[in-house]
């Protein structure tokens, strides 16, 4: 589990943090994917094998980043001609799985700083440069061509899946028709998602549009059974490179182990004693999933104690925040750049009678005809913060009224106040 200034691990610190650690200059037993590429990242051939490494350098990604962009740099020259290489291979990579359908979100990490005796100094939105994507990219390769390794030895091994969301799912995007209009998908299929996301790109509208497309899949789980994964568009997904933090890495490694040095029955059955079978593996599957859902709770229950409490310390200050859910008491806003919540509950939104439509998420001033929705941008004051429930009031930094004006037509004012008749008032 990964905290603001502190890390849980999985292994006792012994192995985490000396033996399976890649420490500049020191050998460490490693198991490597070698995979050969063509001019347009297409994969020609891999091979796995036990090895050994000696690592160069321990870099950041920040380090590299700017080393990448052509800084002043202390990385030797040797390292940084490895690594203009690996942005290059990375990029064609990063084409290749695109144009297969690999759809990535984008959803803003927040970087928590504290002092040494652990108080909240500031928090910013994570570093997101392209040297995370080079790591990302070679990982996904190397973890994908475990798994086709392994299926084609015929070895049941713990896959990641990840299932394509229900194409019901696809009415949770009404909130965005405020903004975006209506010409929205009617489905979640591939190409759906990776339209919709293309056009969010840079607007106001495109975290909350991430988000809303995030709680429309089904959350990736692990298990024995084939059933790829959907984001990255791959029939064939395991994880295999963090065995030192996640379990399910481990069982791969032993399996891939067992593979490497050929210890297996002949026509590609494995002796009962080293492995477990697809039974075996689906209580695994099941165990670790819940326990990565546990940590991922606890990360962030974590997170949002840190940023209310940071938040405690910001009364009467202004910020800029994004309309990220609309909800029948209110709106909640993510404050930029610190990237906390905070909720504007509908007494607070400005002089008006607001009517609240649950169909499209939305939210009308009788009177000023202004719209509230998912994805605008509003300006906020800090009013008050529960370090109890964990909860950050704001108002509007104008005092209101929030939201857009609306100038619609006879008839589709007629239209609005028959679809609004009936519902409650909100003041």
């Amino acid at each position: 589990m990964y905290f603001p200034g502190r890390v849980v691990p999985m292994l006792p610190a012994e192995l985490s943090n000396d033996l399976c650690s890649l420490r500049p200059g020191e050998p460490r037993l490693t198991k490597t994917v070698f995979i050969t590429y063509d001019r347009r990242g297409q994969v020609v051939e891999t091979e796995l094998a036990r090895s050994v490494i000696r690592s160069r350098a321990r870099l950041t990604y920040e380090e590299v980043s700017a080393a990448l962009d052509g800084a002043a740099t202390e990385i030797e020259r040797e390292v940084l001609k490895i690594l203009r290489r690996a942005e290059k291979l990375a990029q064609r990579i990063q084409t290749r799985r695109v144009h297969a359908g690999m759809i990535t979100l984008s959803l803003p990490e927040v970087e928590i700083e504290l002092a040494e005796d652990g108080h909240v100094l500031n928090a910013r939105p994570a570093d997101t440069s392209f040297s995370h994507t080079i790591i990302e990219m070679f990982m996904v390769e190397a973890n994908e061509q475990v798994s086709k390794a392994l299926l084609e030895a015929g070895m049941p091994h713990l896959r990641r899946i990840h299932p394509a969301p229900d194409p019901g799912e696809a009415g949770n995007l009404l909130p965005l028709v405020p903004t975006l209009g209506r010409d929205l998908p009617t489905s979640l299929k591939r190409e759906d998602i990776m339209k919709l996301l293309e056009r969010v790109r840079g607007q106001p509208e495109e975290t909350a549009a991430n988000y809303i497309l995030l709680r429309s899949m089904p959350q990736a789980s692990y298990g024995p059974e084939r059933a790829g994964h959907f984001a990255l568009a791959s029939e064939d997904y395991c994880h295999f490179t963090s065995p030192i933090r996640r379990y399910p890495d481990l069982t791969v490694h032993r399996a891939l182990d067992v593979l490497l040095r050929g210890r297996r029955r002949r026509g590609g059955r494995r002796a009962e004693t080293e492995l477990p079978g697809d039974a075996a593996l689906a209580d695994l599957g099941r165990a670790a999933s819940a326990a990565e859902r546990r940590a991922l709770q606890a990360e962030r229950q974590v997170q949002n104690a840190l940023l209310t409490i940071l938040m405690s310390e910001k009364l009467g200050q202004v910020f800029d925040g994004v309309i990220t859910s609309v909800m029948a008491f209110g709106v909640f806003v993510q404050l930029r750049p610190v990237l906390a919540e905070g909720l504007i509950r509908v007494g607070d939104f400005g002089a008006d009678e607001w009517d609240y439509d649950r169909g499209s998420a939305t939210f009308l001033g009788r009177g000023t005809q202004r719209l509230v929705a998912v994805g605008q941008q509003v300006r906020v004051l800090v009013a008050d913060v529960d370090l109890v429930r964990l909860e950050t009031t704001l108002l509007p930094a104008d005092g209101g009224p929030i939201g857009v004006v609306q100038r619609p037509t006879a008839v589709m004012r007629q239209r609005r106040e028959r679809r609004f008749a009936g519902r409650g008032r909100r003041r």
